[in-house]
């Protein structure tokens, strides 16, 4: 590489250190700027190794060239003249690395700078949590995903009570103070996957990625709670406020414009309801959240292990135990989305959850497995013994599964007779050790009561989410896995892989 080339190289470096690009910029002009200077970055990276890798050996060659001189001059062969002028080519050459070594720290610095504005260019200064610029790139991505591959998202819109009167009342440091401190509060409420944003002035974006209405509805019940119950700290005053805010999940082909202005709307329901509270718009109408009832707080997603046999020991232990309930003593209804007789999620909730587990599980690679657990010789307990009698059929066998399965496992009641229990986290071979594990214990409780005594059996099909899925998909091949298990005779386990049905039950049961 010639000198020339060297030069250039370095002031092009010295250039790109000087000149400081915008990189404040809005939209895809800053993200385009951005990568470019990174891009140059990485070229000048290489090419300063490059060429102190060329100028090194170079070096190298030159030294050994002047020993060989220096050599040759003791014996009186080379002149004094030679000497010198590769003396002085060997400064250069040293002088030249030095140069290369300012050149790369100098990359370096620029390189750290560069990374510098990108983090601010994103952040908030006041609350640092992401701004408004980081929040349009992302609700632009998760509705893209939304539109494309029907992974739900919701948003929610919030602002700070009164907060022109607080910082008239407290001044504007106090009022930053508060500020800060909301953005942590939220922070601390939502899941790590959510996003909570400065939208600007007081007001809070929150994108909810793979929620739908109901589960983000149940997270953000805990909002207001808990920031009425914050308390920020300021010049020895303790100071406290409260949020509103409104609730939008993506209908399908919105975009960004319609789903803040729907937010928006459910934000001033909220206002204009008297505030400290959240609102909700479903695209037709705009009510209280929570005001239909939801299924539950939404988790993140799960790495546990599966149910154990002691839990299901367990869980045998309570079922005969409670097993002589009566109908009268099941308790009020839950709220809607909830089974009546059971109080378990109902059919549509356990779709709802399906749909977004699937979505997830896709998404970050997890392990997500379904299991329909079929109740056999349902219609003769009922032919036979009555309604007593199917009552105590029922209640046994939700207990086994609610009191068998984690915490982060849902159990529904998807029909009469069959039950449904989604188990994130957990491959298909687990989930079957699982299915074994309910199957013997189910069979080994008899129920009694002072007319009757049944013994019971079920038979479990399974299938396990897989990148072709969707929720329907993974449905789908579950009940036939379970409506095979039930023409093989009932009381065994059958899986379906994706490609057929194969039986899963030892000849022996090992619980």
């Amino acid at each position: 590489m010639t000198l020339v080339e060297l030069a250039a190289g370095i002031s092009l470096g010295w250039w790109l250190r000087g000149s400081n690009p915008p990189l404040a910029t809005t939209g895809t002009q800053g993200e385009d700027e951005l990568q470019r200077a990174r891009t140059a970055l990485s070229t000048l990276h290489e090419l300063a190794s490059s060429v102190a890798a060329d100028v090194g050996e170079h070096n190298s060659r030159v030294q050994a060239m002047n020993l060989e001189l220096t050599q040759h001059s003791a014996a009186g062969a080379i002149d004094a003249d030679v000497l010198n002028t590769v003396a002085k080519i060997i400064e250069a050459n040293e002088r030249l690395n030095e140069q290369l070594k300012s050149a790369e720290a100098r990359l370096q610095e620029q390189a750290h700078q560069i990374e510098v504005h990108a983090a601010d260019a994103l952040t908030d200064a006041l609350t640092n949590i992401p701004n408004r610029r980081y929040f349009d790139t992302e609700l632009h991505q998760r509705l893209a995903e939304w539109n494309r591959k029907g992974v739900p998202v919701c948003l929610i819109m919030s602002d700070v009570d009164h907060f022109k009167k607080f910082n008239d009342t407290h001044g504007h440091l106090a009022g930053d103070e508060v500020l800060r401190g909301v953005a942590g509060a939220i922070r601390a409420t939502i899941r790590d996957m959510d996003i909570v944003a400065r939208y600007g002035g007081e007001e809070f974006a929150i994108i909810l990625p793979a929620s739908t209405l109901q589960e983000a509805e149940a997270g953000a019940l805990r909002l207001c709670p808990h920031l009425e119950t914050s308390q920020f700290h300021f010049e020895g005053k303790t100071l406290k406020v409260t949020i509103s805010g409104g609730l939008a999940q993506a209908a399908t082909g919105e975009d960004e414009t319609s789903l803040i202005k729907r937010a928006d709307e459910a934000l001033y329901a909220a206002k204009k309801a008297g505030r400290n509270r959240i609102y909700t718009h479903d695209g037709k109408t705009i009510r209280p959240i929570g005001s239909s009832g939801s299924l539950r707080p939404a988790t993140k997603p799960p790495d546990a292990k599966t149910p154990s046999a002691a839990a299901l020991k367990s869980a045998e232990t309570k079922a005969g135990a409670g097993a002589g309930a009566s109908s009268a003593e099941r308790g009020p209804v839950e709220a809607a989305g909830a089974d009546s007789q059971t109080g378990l999620p109902n059919r549509t909730s356990l779709c709802d959850e399906l749909r977004r587990r699937v979505a997830e599980s896709q998404r970050y690679d997890s392990k997500l497995s379904l299991m329909l657990v079929n109740v056999d010789g349902f219609e003769r307990v009922s032919d036979e013994h009555g309604q007593a009698a199917v009552d105590l059929v029922v209640k046994t066998v939700s207990q086994f599964l609610t009191a068998g399965m984690r915490e982060m496992d849902l159990v529904a009641r998807y029909s009469d007779k069959v039950f449904g229990v989604l188990l994130p986290g957990t491959p298909l071979d687990q989930a079957v050790g699982v299915a074994e594990r309910l199957r013997g214990a189910v069979a080994r409780c008899p129920l009694k009561s002072k007319d009757f005594e049944l013994r019971m059996t079920v038979s479990t099909g399974l299938a396990e989410a897989n990148l072709a899925d969707d929720w329907t998909g993974l449905l789908a091949r579950a009940q036939a896995a379970m409506q095979s298990a039930i023409d093989a005779g009932q009381d065994c386990t059958r899986v379906h892989d994706g490609k057929e049905i194969e039986c899963s039950s030892p000849n022996e049961l090992a619980v």
